[in-house]
């Protein structure tokens, strides 16, 4: 028996159906786990509804946005486990952006698995808050490098040099 993974950045596309559709399709029958960055609470739920997994964690149900902070604040990580059922989940608190970050521990057939998936802070404004916030993750993803669960990370780290710039690798 395989296991899938898919990561996806869903935020270009606005339509859970088209989205779902995609992710049936690339994970078929079988245990899989699908990682999804930029996810808007709306998303989640049509997403969860439409694709039934048997669990599923969003890290905005650990840290919601403030009233006055900006609407790149009300986008998280998903995490749909499909014949896999999620142990626990938790946020990294010394993130830039808790909310962009999600570990989580699944359980099932292929035994513990756990998943790291993150995503970079959004736009060319950040600075040096970019690179603190990946070497925040790296440390970490070290300091749990021993467990015995197998590891499993999920990121998108593109992210534009600056405006109007094609999207390269940082």
């Amino acid at each position: 028996m395989k296991l899938r993974i898919v990561q996806w950045n869903i935020s270009t596309m606005s339509q859970p159906k088209a989205i779902a559709d995609f992710i049936r399709e690339r994970i078929g029958q079988g245990p899989a786990i699908v990682c999804l960055d930029e996810v808007k609470r709306s998303s989640y739920d049509k997403l969860v509804g439409t694709l039934n997994p048997t669990s599923s964690c969003f890290s905005l149900d650990l840290r919601m946005p403030g009233k006055n902070e900006g609407k790149e604040r009300g986008m998280g990580i998903a995490v749909l486990g499909f014949g896999l059922p999620v142990v626990s989940f938790e946020l990294m608190d010394r993130a830039v952006f808790p909310e962009r970050t999600l570990f989580v521990l699944l359980g099932g057939a292929f035994g513990p698995i756990r998943v790291g998936a993150f995503h970079s802070l959004t736009g060319v404004g950040y600075y040096k808050g970019k690179a603190s916030n990946f070497s925040l993750i790296a440390d970490y993803l070290w300091l749990h490098r021993n467990s015995r669960s197998p590891r499993i990370s999920a990121c998108d780290p593109s992210e534009k040099k600056r405006e109007g710039a094609e999207q390269v690798p940082v």
